[in-house]
């Protein structure tokens, strides 16, 4: 399907977000669910052509648009760089129907939602639904400092006391709590992560060693 650039929005010095709307007003987006992606192609430095998945940020109940946001990767191959220099407002490009291999299950009794960085992309999206949901969970975000925090105002808006923010300055010392956070495993209880790897690798050794099932952590 063709979409278009609808807004090109810099939230943070390092991350700006993009809302994409069909490219045919007539035809609706198709429905995406929490945790899903959509693959938007790019162009590399040296010219090839490939694609990038990003998360889709913006609650199943809002409607008509994709909000994707994008960190630019001093480091990478030149995929964010392309999205933040080349793209405007207007662009037009073809994508897929949205996948999901990050899916929020809808039978738990509550929820921990864990996100570091630009990981809280999907993150944000569980928490938005299950605000509107009124199910029960709470939700830890780290960054560096508070102005490269994205969506930092969208989390306390949203979610109020259900968040903690974390700020580490660079210093893992400094950082989320992960063993308290996870201590303690209950049935109906699981846990979501998005985020660098070794975030992810902590979260999924910290629940281990805590006695966590494989089928709640995600």
């Amino acid at each position: 399907m063709r979409v278009k650039i609808a807004a090109i929005v810099e939230e943070t010095p390092l991350v700006k977000y993009f809302d994409l709307v069909s490219a045919d007003g007539a035809l609706p987006l198709p429905a995406h669910t929490c945790g899903a992606h959509i693959a938007v192609p790019v162009v590399l430095p040296d010219g090839s052509r490939d694609t990038r998945s990003y998360s889709i940020v913006n609650p199943p109940a809002y409607r008509g648009f994709y909000r994707l946001a994008v960190h630019r990767e001093k480091e990478g191959k030149g995929g964010s760089a392309y999205m933040h220099e080349q793209l405007r407002v207007g662009d037009e490009f073809e994508i897929d129907a949205p996948k999901n291999h990050f899916e929020l299950v809808s039978n738990a009794a509550e929820y921990i939602l864990i996100a570091g960085g630009i990981g809280i992309t999907p993150i944000l999206c569980m928490a938005s639904q299950l605000v509107m949901e009124a199910r029960p969970f709470t939700l830890h975000y780290a960054a560096r400092q508070p102005e490269l925090m994205a969506f930092r105002n969208d989390v306390l808006g949203r979610c109020g006391e259900r968040a903690r923010l974390w700020f580490d300055g660079g210093d893992p010392a400094k950082g989320m709590d992960l063993n308290e956070i996870l201590r303690e495993w209950r049935p109906g209880l699981h846990v979501y992560v998005c985020g660098p790897a070794g975030l992810i690798d902590a979260v999924l050794a910290i629940s281990s060693s805590c006695g966590w099932p494989e089928t709640a952590v995600h």
